[in-house]
């Protein structure tokens, strides 16, 4: 993978949980932002556009609101 992986999640969100587990299992490496700190929410703002629920995903200038859609774009050879 080139490009950083954010994901945007949230405390009591059970999906950015499983989806974090789905990364792992995957191998592939992602900074996890908060965004219900402060700074968190203005990192969303800054990356995430058309996605407005949790959790989001952006990689190489794409927003994805499905983690395997995250792992098949940036898996694939």
């Amino acid at each position: 993978m080139n490009a950083e992986l954010l994901v945007f999640t949230q405390e009591c969100c059970p999906k950015c949980v499983e989806a974090k587990k789905k990364l792992e299992q995957a191998g592939l490496p992602y900074k996890e932002i908060n965004i219900d700190t402060v700074e968190g929410r203005a990192e969303f703002a800054l990356h995430i556009s058309k996605v407005n629920t949790t959790p989001a995903f952006y990689a190489d200038w794409q927003e994805y609101s499905r983690v395997e859609d995250v792992i098949k774009a940036l898996t694939k050879s």
